[in-house]
């Protein structure tokens, strides 16, 4: 009885471990795939190196709960070390401590210990940040080399690359600012600001803007390769394609439009606005450029001059030009003015010269060969020394030009020639600031016509004077004139010639008034000469006494002279009777021409 409960038991136990083996030999297959008799709830080792997979394609987890890190080939991929910071990738960081931060792929954040709130995406960016706070890095090795530099974005491979040290930088292209030591620096496009070291509080934006800044600070770059070679040069701004292009060392420019100050290289304090506007000075300095194509005649290097308007031209320093040579008309609704205080005039002298300069003056008219001027100032010729070279005009503008050139090739113009002017005031030793001369070969000659008003009003007042002169002696004259008509003489009605009243003489020498007196062509002086004269002769003198001419009389009696004033010019003249030495008389005549 006893062994056939034993061997009852016995069979129920054999049963139930059976059905044990058939419930639960394959589940663990099943679930993870691992050779029975493994247990789900062990470590999920499968029994050859890399030769199972956990999940498939089209069979996959639905959650995974982790305590730990994940490992990908032995390497950390994942770590979190903190409520709020995440590190994913190949060789993710185990060591760091700081809070907020953020690390996506390859050696990213690998090194930080305390740095903050950053945020790497892209192999090897932030990868030397130990201490830095609030970076953020998107591309290849952005940001590779920052340790404990702050508040810096770079976006893109490379950007930011080397900064180490330094705050407050933005990046957002390849290899922007990929050498970077500096502060404070904004950089949009592949290559902005890619040299930049020490250079701070610069923004640039376009491709290869601010390219090879060193430790030029506060520049402003907008427009593809604009300030591209600038390395030292501070507070620049540029804005278009190419503006100070070849900029180097040279300070405080501005420049607005495609190729604006493209040739300087060293020139300082220059403003330029307008496509190509001051595109071929390499060094000036305090010169400015208003309009497409305003610009300088030749290369040269210039001071304090201005070109106002399309392809106006500057040729020399101290210079403002308006307009270019097709303009006709300048104007506006108020005269010019020009500073004439006199505090501030020194060695003032009277000498202007007026008639006698006027007088040299040669007036005439004349067309403008604009076409010759076009050619001798450049004004077809646009663009600098960058990359797209020097270029004409295009038919378009050629045509518009050729039009208005026709016009004013056709206006009859008066005037002066400004050699001969200078030729005159040269001949008189007069240094007349109404000519501008050319300071050099590249320069043409000009004429300020407001200068002219001086050495004319002078003329004037020596006009003035002369007429107030002439007009006393004419006064003169008509006195002496009428104090004839009481005189020991009378007119024959008939012959017109003066005789000599010998009554009321007493047979005394007499000399007569001219007739007529003042005269301009020929006048008659009647005399008597009594019978027991002799060597008589008239003579004549200037008003001031100085001898003349002298006539002999070789007749005695009644007789006159003719007197001609054609060698003679306008004014008042003496004239005396003399008779063996003796003046027996003098009389005034006047001349007007």
């Amino acid at each position: 009885m006893k062994k056939s409960i034993l061997l009852q038991t016995a069979t129920v136990c054999l049963l139930l471990m059976l059905s044990d083996i058939r419930l639960y030999g394959q589940a663990n297959q099943t679930l993870s795939n691992l050779t029975s008799p493994t247990a789900v709830n062990q470590s999920l080792l499968p029994g050859t190196d890399n030769s199972k997979n956990l999940g498939s394609s089209t069979k996959s987890w639905k959650d995974i709960y982790l305590d730990g890190d994940i490992y990908i080939d032995g390497n950390r991929f994942t770590y979190l070390p903190t409520a709020t910071s995440t590190f994913v990738g190949n060789t993710a960081n185990s060591t760091s401590t700081g809070v907020g931060n953020s690390a996506f792929g390859y050696h990213v954040l690998m090194t930080n210990t305390s740095g903050d709130q950053n945020t790497g995406a892209g192999a090897y960016t932030l990868d030397a940040n130990t201490t830095g706070d609030d970076n953020a890095g998107f591309g290849y090795a952005a940001l590779s080399s920052n340790t404990s530099g702050a508040y810096n974005c770079a976006f893109g491979n490379f950007s930011l690359y080397n900064n180490a040290l330094y705050n407050y930088n933005s990046a957002f292209g390849d290899n922007s600012l990929r050498n970077n030591t500096g502060s404070y620096n904004s950089a949009f496009g592949a290559r902005a600001l890619y040299s930049n070291t020490g250079g701070g509080h610069n923004t640039a934006n376009g491709g290869f803007t601010l390219y090879s800044n060193t430790t030029g600070s506060y520049n402003t770059a907008i427009g593809k390769e604009a300030l591209y070679y600038n390395t030292t040069g501070k507070s620049n701004a540029a804005t278009g394609t190419f503006a100070l292009y070849w900029n180097s060392t040279g300070e405080y420019n501005t420049a607005n439009g495609y190729q604006a100050l493209s040739d300087n290289f060293t020139g300082s304090y220059n403003t330029a606005n307008g496509s190509s506007s001051g595109s071929h000075g390499d060094g000036n300095t305090y010169c400015t450029f208003n309009g497409y194509d305003a610009d300088q005649s030749v290369d040269g290097t210039f001071t304090n001059s201005t070109a106002l308007g399309n392809s106006s031209r500057i040729s020399a320093s101290n210079q403002v030009r308006i307009g270019n040579s097709s303009v006709t008309s300048i104007g506006g609704y108020a005269s010019w003015t020009n500073i004439s205080d006199g505090r501030y005039k020194k060695d003032i002298k009277g000498n202007v010269p007026g008639i006698e300069f006027i007088n040299k003056l040669k007036p005439v008219t004349y067309h403008l060969d604009v076409s010759g001027i076009r050619k001798f100032l450049n004004e077809d010729i646009i663009g600098g020394k960058d990359t797209q070279g020097f270029k004409e005009k295009s038919a378009e503008e050629k045509a518009l030009i050729d039009k208005g050139v026709k016009e004013k090739e056709e206006v009859v113009y008066t005037g002066f020639i400004a050699q001969e002017v200078e030729q005159a005031a040269s001949e008189i030793g007069y240094i007349f600031s109404g000519v501008d001369k050319p300071e050099n070969e590249n320069s043409l000659y000009g004429l300020r016509y407001a200068e002219f008003v001086v050495p004319l009003v002078k003329a004037v007042q020596e006009l003035s004077s002369t007429n107030k002169e002439l007009t006393a002696r004419i006064e003169k004259l008509e006195s002496l004139l009428n104090s004839s008509a009481t005189s020991p003489a009378s007119i024959d009605p008939e012959t017109s010639v003066q005789k000599i009243n010998l009554e009321s003489s007493g047979n005394a020498a007499i000399l007569g008034q001219n007739i007529p007196n003042p005269f301009e062509g020929n006048t008659v002086i009647s005399y008597y000469i009594p019978e027991n004269s002799s060597d008589a002769k008239i003579i004549f003198y200037s008003e001031r006494g100085n001898w003349i001419r002298s006539v002999s009389i070789s007749e005695n009696g009644h007789g006159q002279i003719s007197v001609n004033a054609s060698d003679l010019s306008s004014g008042i003249y003496q004239y005396s009777l003399i008779i063996n030495g003796q003046t027996i008389e003098t009389r005034q005549m006047g001349i007007a021409k």
